[in-house]
């Protein structure tokens, strides 16, 4: 590539009063590891009240997803990576 695209605007969506999971220093070390593709919500317990249909009504809610990693030491010269994601 001979130019590269515009970097993302930082997001308006996290408020850190409502959701603190959305922020870069919440602490996550009480949530549990597990492996991706993970769908949180066939854990949850069928209810033909206030489940979701369209889910078999089980509860539809947010969830959050977390990954840690590190990335290569770089030189002064290459200051740009990617990260794909699948799916």
């Amino acid at each position: 590539r001979s130019t590269l695209p515009p970097p993302p605007a930082p997001s308006s969506t996290c408020n850190l009063t409502l959701t603190p999971e959305c922020g870069e220093d919440f602490d996550d070390g009480a949530w549990r590891i597990l492996d991706i593709p993970h769908d949180y919500v066939v854990e949850g317990k069928v209810d033909q009240e206030k489940g979701d249909m369209s889910h078999g009504y089980l509860p539809v809610g947010k969830a959050w997803y977390r990954k840690h990693f590190s990335t290569p030491q770089v030189s002064d010269q290459q200051e740009l990576a990617y990260l794909q994601f699948e799916g």
